[in-house]
């Protein structure tokens, strides 16, 4: 399992919820590597659609998870 960055609004939520990314990725209908990149922080622009998946898994805002 890999551990979420801590500090940023994804890794947060999902050390709170004790979600892995990989769990994250296959629940939310995304590839692991994009859950990776946002838990770090390490993407710019990421797809509105695709944050709007993992914000709906989650029961979040997209902002919530993804400020812009």
């Amino acid at each position: 399992m890999k551990t979420p960055a801590h500090n940023t609004p994804l890794g947060r939520l999902m050390t709170e919820r004790g979600l892995s990314q990989s769990f994250l990725a296959r629940e939310a209908d995304v590839t692991q590597s994009f859950v990776n990149r946002v838990a770090k922080g390490s993407i710019e622009s990421p797809r509105r659609s695709t944050m709007l998946k993992m914000a709906a898994y989650l029961e979040v805002p997209v902002d919530t998870i993804y400020p812009e």
